[in-house]
């Protein structure tokens, strides 16, 4: 009885608050961030430090693998080579120590300079992303206080089943169009 009581009064408090219709608008948040012009540079430069970085993780590689080679000929040489004396044998195993060390460390480079790499690439990301969502989210408000629209929905996210979040709207609630003009056109005035 008394949850039904308090049912009942927080709907008449629902309706003293919003007397008037609830005006609801949908924006395909995807796809605006998608088509949105800043992210398609911003994508482009976050490609070409990857490519920059997957130059160079290339390069390491390659040192390792001729350091790896050198290291395995020098290590052959001084365990399989009856024709050397003890010291020259000693000098080569220690020359094959020396290219091993030097081998580690380039591996340790290679994984510290990888690891470095794709955090701060991460990262740009990030802050890219929550940097654009903030821009694509003012112009969403600023339409809806222009249209006196009271909810927008983001229509194309997905529930934990894999449904969509917005089961149907009509197409005349759809912003998305505007909200990509707006921001588009901003964009271009500001280049």
């Amino acid at each position: 009885m008394k949850r039904i009581f308090i049912f009942c009064l927080l709907l008449l408090v629902c309706y003293a608050v919003y007397p008037a219709e609830l005006k609801v608008a949908v924006v395909d948040m995807r796809k605006v961030f998608q088509d949105y012009a800043k992210t398609k540079v911003v994508e482009k430069k976050l490609q070409e430090q990857m490519d920059t970085f997957r130059d160079y993780s290339k390069k390491l590689a390659a040192q390792i693998q001729v350091l790896k080679k050198e290291f395995e000929t020098v290590r052959d040489q001084s365990q399989n080579n009856f024709a050397l004396t003890p010291a020259e044998q000693q000098n080569k195993k220690m020359k094959a120590r020396e290219i091993y060390e030097r081998l580690a460390i380039k591996d340790a480079e290679l994984k510290n300079y990888a690891k470095s790499r794709q955090e701060q690439i991460r990262a740009s990301y990030e802050k890219m992303r929550n940097e654009i969502l903030g821009e694509i989210r003012v112009v969403v408000s600023a339409q809806a206080q222009l249209q006196g629209i009271d909810l927008v929905l983001d229509h194309s996210g997905s529930t934990s089943n894999e449904i969509s979040a917005v089961v149907y709207f009509k197409p005349s609630l759809d912003i998305t169009k505007s909200v990509l003009d707006d921001l588009n056109r901003a964009y271009k005035t500001k280049k």
